[in-house]
């Protein structure tokens, strides 16, 4: 074939493929009664127009390249095989590899070189390379993988950066597939796998995304009941996880799918250090679900998981993690929730250092320091923060909630009612608000009574967070500073 135009075919390729010269040529030698073939492939599609990722793909080349051999249709193998993808002829992706069957047994050697700012159109202008190899048998529709193995580029954390899973899964059940995995690896390092595909959102993406709208509600209905086509166990253990400045250590995880019920029992782990533990049991097979979660962490570093999540803000989260929670429910409408969920729920961050740049944190805020004429409040970042949940009867209890700082210190506590959207549910909760000694003395606000050694200065009641869960306001009471 040679320059076959792909434009005039548009009507039949879709919008994938605007434009393209194809030229391929196919040798293929039959051999004792066609009993041994021998194949050999090389095609080119010349001046590539297609949608692929975040723009469009122009100027492009598409080559491969492949040469194989079937003797009497049970042995086959690719002795090699090269696809070859240029952008404005700079490489973007590039696959190479063998592969071969025979009487069951299979295996695959694979390498894999991505450049994603000229594939996809974002993400780094550096290449992402993966190796994979694949070993097993498939007989009796039952599958022995005996190595799966995907190694990524070396890196100065993970000299050995790759990761190793076997098994066997049994396909012989119509509509059900049994089996059991194994995942390993010592030492893994993500940073570049997950900048390649995350990318780095834009400042008008990431405002947008804040300013937008919470989605309308859907029908309160239970969703019907879910029954997996699986029976399954996968049983993880990964010695170091780098993924940026995060890393877990001694990850045991294991999963369990029995069809409709899920669980993952044990999971703990060390994330930079601090130990984290969690189960997780679900029951999809009946409508509406039922589930529940535990989770415990022991002064875990915010600051890593901040940076790596959220390197816009670097730096301005600081502090220990203690979270605690016992959750149980059924059913996901509101009237599930009201009816069925309960449980308890923690977290504090200790030796923090968290400034108050969210805008919901500074709506809530700036009417306080601007009422109270001290600007401090505004640029003193939390220290501490405390709150502790209880859920049931329909309400979420809000036991205590504390936020302090060099500048101020409020807590409160209420209940809130879950309303129809859970984001709906209204808020009428009183603060008790203290300013810092000197900072109540410096703005004539200091009650009389306040005690010489007191750190802070215990303020009139004054404020009441009010408004919803998602979008909260401050109510001020004016009149109740006016003996100040």
């Amino acid at each position: 074939v040679t320059d076959f135009d792909l434009a005039a075919w548009q009507r039949f390729l879709g919008d994938a493929v605007s434009a393209g010269r194809l030229s391929a040529r196919l040798n293929l030698l039959s051999e004792q009664g066609g009993k041994q073939l021998k194949l050999s492939v090389t095609s080119q599609i010349a001046d590539l127009a297609a949608k692929f990722g975040a723009k469009p793909l122009t100027q492009a080349t598409l080559a491969l390249k492949l040469n194989g051999q079937a003797n009497d249709f049970k042995k086959v193998s690719l002795s090699d095989y090269r696809l070859d993808l240029t952008q404005q002829g700079q490489p973007a992706l590039t696959v190479s590899g063998s592969a071969g069957f025979d009487a069951g047994a299979f295996n695959l050697q694979t390498q894999i070189e991505a450049v994603m700012a000229r594939l996809m159109g974002s993400g780094p202008a550096t290449p992402l390379t993966a190796g994979v190899k694949l070993d097993g048998t498939f007989t009796n529709q039952v599958l022995d993988l005996r190595q799966l193995q995907v190694a990524f580029a070396p890196t100065q954390r993970a000299p050995k950066n790759e990761l190793t899973a076997a098994g066997r899964l049994d396909l012989s059940t119509p509509g059900t597939t049994k089996g059991r995995l194994t995942v390993k690896s010592d030492t893994l390092d993500l940073t570049q796998l997950y900048e390649a595909f995350a990318g780095e959102k834009s400042a008008a993406t990431t405002s947008a995304g804040t300013a937008a709208s919470p989605p309308p509600p859907t029908d309160n209905v239970e969703p019907k009941p879910v029954t997996l086509p699986l029976q399954l166990t996968a049983a993880a253990t990964l010695g170091q996880v780098y993924l940026r400045e995060v890393t877990l250590q001694n990850c045991q995880v294991t999963a369990q799918v029995d069809g409709g019920k899920v669980t993952l029992d044990p999971c703990r782990l060390a994330m930079n250090g601090a130990p984290v533990n969690a189960t997780v049991d679900l029951n999809l097979g009946v409508k509406g679900y039922t589930y529940a979660l535990a989770l415990q962490m022991d002064r875990v570093p915010l600051q890593p998981i901040a940076d790596t999540f959220s390197p816009d803000t670097r730096g301005q989260y600081q502090g220990l993690i203690l979270a605690r929670a016992q959750i149980k429910g059924a059913g996901v409408t509101v009237a599930s929730l009201r009816k069925n969920l309960g449980g308890q729920a923690g977290f504090s961050f200790t030796n923090a250092n968290i400034q108050l740049m969210g805008p919901k944190t500074r709506k809530l805020v700036v009417p306080i320091a601007t009422l109270l004429r001290v600007e401090a409040i505004t640029k003193s970042p939390l220290n501490w923060l405390d709150a502790r949940i209880e859920l049931g009867g329909g309400n979420i209890n809000l036991s205590r909630f504390t936020a302090q700082s060099e500048a101020f210190e409020a807590t409160t506590a209420g209940v809130i009612p879950i309303a129809e959207v859970l984001t709906n549910s209204p808020l009428n909760l009183p603060v008790e608000f203290a300013l810092r000694r000197s900072l109540a003395e410096k703005a004539s606000l200091l009650p009389p009574n306040t005690p010489a050694d007191a750190k802070y200065a215990m303020l009139p009641k004054f404020v009441t967070v009010k408004g919803t869960v998602g979008d909260p306001k401050t109510d001020l009471n004016e009149l109740a500073l006016g003996g100040l």
